[in-house]
């Protein structure tokens, strides 16, 4: 928790708050946003399987090559796992890539978990909002005191 400053209620510095707090509920939107749309494709070492994930590692879909159908059930197995491993680890990639950007040098220091890091920025935006809510009805108070 923060501690009250008087300073805090001056218009200017209301006005500036407001601004950086909407600039960066907007950038933890678009961010929520880009993972979410993140998705990894992947292919077996012989390219006859190829897989597409969502950003959780769900499976989308799985395309075989017909001459994959020759294969015994358990050589089939390992290229699917194969193909699903490599479109997770492109879509891990890629979130990685993405918070690196965001992050910058500060990235390295953050394991990826996509779902972990899409509830986390929900969570920020909906305690942030809670904050403005309470810092507004504090003001309104603050006002409605005043003009006894």
């Amino acid at each position: 928790m923060t501690d009250f400053r008087p300073d805090d209620l001056l218009p200017e510095n209301l006005e500036r708050m407001a601004r950086e707090s909407e600039q960066s509920i907007r950038r933890l939107t678009e961010m929520s946003d880009e993972l979410g749309a993140i998705t990894g494709t992947g292919e077996s070492a012989d390219q006859q399987v190829r897989a597409l994930v969502d950003n959780a590692g769900g499976i989308q879909w799985i395309t075989i090559d017909p001459r994959a159908m020759r294969m015994g059930s358990e050589e089939l197995a390992d290229h699917v796992t194969a193909a699903v491993r490599a479109a997770q680890a492109d879509a891990q990639r890629q979130g990685e890539e993405m918070l690196a950007n965001a992050l910058g040098s500060d990235a390295a220091r953050f394991p990826l978990d996509l779902d972990a890091l899409q509830r986390q920025v929900n969570d920020i935006q909906e305690s942030f909002t809670m904050s403005i809510e309470n810092s507004l009805a504090s003001i309104d108070r603050l006002t409605r005191r005043s003009e006894w």
